[in-house]
């Protein structure tokens, strides 16, 4: 499995704004990806961090730490934590942003390093050079935002909202 599709997977709740009754199923369904993903991806090899990827027996499989999977489980808990209400959400926000300040962000030459080793130190396993700044960018935006079917459309209503407030 790998985690950080289990958040981005978390997220399809969202879609429940595009149906006049949404499926019963869709938002149990999107919570147990969430859950899933937190179970067997945060610290799972016992070094703080999420894992790239873990086998289906729920031990670590590729143990390396990419910036984009950190970037959606932020992105993850903040979708939940505003309709929700539960500061479950909000809580693991905290030590995942935390994470991303000692580690991930670069302060020398801007922006996130792509990939952290198991030790959490920068890391060119899969290739050098810096990450795309989508999912790094998301993850700075969503909790801010109202949860909608689409990023795109949650900025527009912000604006919006902002201008005639």
């Amino acid at each position: 499995m790998t985690i950080g599709h289990l958040f981005e997977g978390s997220r399809l709740f969202e879609l429940e704004s595009t149906f006049e009754l949404p499926p019963p199923w869709l938002k149990e369904a999107a919570a147990g990806l969430y859950e899933t993903a937190v179970k067997y991806g945060w610290t799972a090899d016992t070094a703080e961090g999420f894992v790239y990827t873990v086998a289906w027996d729920g031990r670590p499989g590729i143990r390396d730490r990419p910036h984009w999977v950190t970037a959606e489980a932020i992105s993850a808990a903040a979708t939940w934590a505003s309709p929700t209400g539960n500061p479950r959400y909000a809580n693991l926000l905290q030590p995942w942003t935390t994470y991303v300040q000692n580690h991930f962000v670069d302060t020398e030459h801007g922006s996130w390093h792509h990939l952290l080793a198991t030790d959490n130190r920068p890391s060119c396993a899969m290739w050098s050079g810096k990450p795309d700044i989508y999912h790094m960018f998301q993850s700075t935006l969503l909790s801010d935002l109202p949860v909608g079917e689409s990023t795109a459309r949650a900025i527009v209503t912000l604006a919006a909202r902002t201008r005639s407030g």
